[in-house]
């Protein structure tokens, strides 16, 4: 490679990725991996790297956060430096990003829930699993949200894992919680909360929901929570039962096994604390009460049509019941970046195999909405640089590409960065903290503490 050719060691390619969850690291390594000579800086809204692996996997799911050894050593690369503590169109524009990097690799996730559009949604106790989820979570922006529950039926709105994992996380003991990385706070919540029944409740039939089975046993596994469920809801019309034998369909027909073993282990006599009980053909129609969730009107559904075309009917019945705790885990979406070409209507980032326009590109759920596991993010991610480096040659190399310059205007605007080094810090007390109370970690949440943890 010639001198100044983009990606040469005389003039690397300056690469700014915004977001540090799994997408912005598998595009890190795919970059690192290349022939070309790159420089990476990571911009994260929060203090500590990671995002979703960090503030969205349940805190009893360890097993699936040893996925950030990977992202240590990619961050831990010459190459490659970590900007904490840093919201890009607040504390830095796109515009002066553009100054300095050569390309901007949008990997900022699907933040935002979608929307449900029923009466009375804003009832006090009424909650987005994003916002719920954040807070159990430790995320610094939500730990104000929820300082007692006091509900005794909560009601949950989607049939997918995320509204398993917020059942699981409100039926659990404090035994089977304390020794995970959920904050003290969140377990103190939980752990004295008056929640006797969780349902949770989808519009369509166990072969559509989007749960696995793997979320179905350890809900079959808790310890002082019975699941419940109705026998006719596991008696499938013909079309469903043509649709399990469709090779497509394998997690579904998971799905029903391990259903038909929870129907099988149920116990109407249980003297167990909470009750979960999953529901089938339900619709939230609207939340009832004055300043406070105190119940929700449903409506009943059934499905018509061939296997593969099934539609959602309603059945014209309808019905009331009690709660004073209300979830709604129906999906997310982005949020549009000023500066940056956003999709209202899809809620991602407009782009043709990652390419969003000359010198944009995005990968992860903003590029393809919330679908898929951690894992699928590789894929995703690698596709996006390809194609980046594919069209190298047509890139417009940045009028000043030096990152000092990020550092003095930030500076100047009074705001601290945090390096991949200060986390590592962090983590380290992160763990120590955690030990001392049984735990695996105890995470940090507000920057006076983070700040006083590094200036210690």
């Amino acid at each position: 490679m010639s001198k100044n050719i983009l990606g040469s060691n005389e003039r690397p390619l300056r690469v700014a990725i915004l977001g540090s969850g799994p997408s912005g690291f598998y595009a890190a390594e795919c970059l690192r991996k290349s022939e070309h000579s790159v420089l990476i800086d990571m911009f994260e809204k929060s203090h500590m790297p990671f995002g979703l692996v960090r503030y969205g996997v349940s805190p009893d799911h360890a097993k699936i956060k040893s996925v950030t050894k990977i992202y240590h050593r990619i961050a831990q690369d010459p190459s490659f430096s970590f900007w904490g503590n840093i919201e890009i169109g607040k504390d830095l524009s796109i515009c002066e990003l553009k100054k300095h990097y050569d390309v901007l690799i949008v990997a900022s996730g699907a933040q935002k829930d979608k929307p449900l559009p029923i009466p009375n949604i804003d009832l006090e106790n009424s909650y987005s699993a994003t916002e719920f989820v954040a807070w159990y979570n430790g995320h610094p922006d939500y730990q104000n949200l929820i300082s007692k529950i006091d509900s005794s039926s909560a009601v949950i709105i989607g049939h997918g894992n995320v509204a398993l994992d917020v059942a699981r996380i409100l039926a659990k003991t404090r035994k089977e919680l304390e020794p995970t990385d959920i904050t003290s706070q969140s377990l103190d919540v939980l752990s004295t909360s008056s929640i006797k029944d969780i349902y949770i409740l989808g519009r369509r039939g166990p072969v559509q929901a989007t749960f696995t089975e793997s979320e179905l046993t350890e809900l079959g596994s808790l310890e002082d929570a019975e699941i419940i469920l109705d026998p006719k809801d596991l008696e499938l019309s013909e079309a469903d039962l043509l649709e399990l034998e469709d090779p497509q369909t394998r997690q579904a027909n998971k799905n029903i096994t391990a259903l038909k073993k929870l129907l099988a282990q149920q116990n109407p006599e249980s003297s167990k604390k909470r009750r979960i009980w999953i529901k089938f053909y339900t619709s939230p129609l609207a939340l009832l009460g004055d300043k406070k969730v105190s119940g929700f009107s449903m409506g009943h559904n059934k499905l018509t049509g061939k296997a593969g075309e099934q539609k959602l009917v309603s059945t014209g019945k309808t019905s009331e019941m009690n709660c004073d705790l209300f979830i709604r885990s129906i999906g997310y979406r982005g949020v549009p970046i000023e500066g940056i070409p956003f999709d209202e209507q899809k809620g991602t980032l407009p782009h043709i195999k990652g390419k969003v326009n000359d010198w944009i590109y995005v990968v992860g759920w903003i590029k393809r909405g919330p679908t898929g596991v951690i894992g699928t993010n590789k894929a995703d991610s690698y596709e996006t640089v390809n194609e980046l480096l594919n069209n190298l040659s047509e890139l417009t190399p940045c009028e000043h590409p030096d990152s000092q310059p990020i550092k003095d205007i930030l500076h100047k605007r009074g705001i601290r960065t945090i390096s991949y080094e200060d986390t590592q810090k962090i983590e380290a007390v992160e763990i120590e903290r955690g030990e001392a109370k049984g735990k695996c970690a105890e995470k940090t949440i507000f920057l006076e503490d983070v700040f006083n943890i590094l200036d210690s």
